[in-house]
């Protein structure tokens, strides 16, 4: 998860590319018009990328391992 408008987004773009060619599994969620630290200020967006990321979590702590 990234702003759109964060100086690291080429950055983010391509380490989610080479994740997804390296076949892991990879999400990258882009935020138009944030920045830099845009889960820190209160609002809609912040709510939004706490929810995306609890789910996540309980995703990834829940899915059964691979091979098992």
């Amino acid at each position: 998860m990234i702003g759109a408008l964060d100086l690291l987004v080429d950055e983010a773009l391509e380490y989610a590319n080479r994740l997804l060619r390296a076949a892991v599994p990879t999400e990258l969620h882009v935020y138009a018009g944030a920045s830099h630290g845009i889960g820190l200020a209160p609002g809609r967006v912040a709510a939004s990328l706490d929810q995306e990321l609890k789910a996540a979590l309980t995703q990834a702590f829940t899915a059964p391992l691979p091979g098992s």
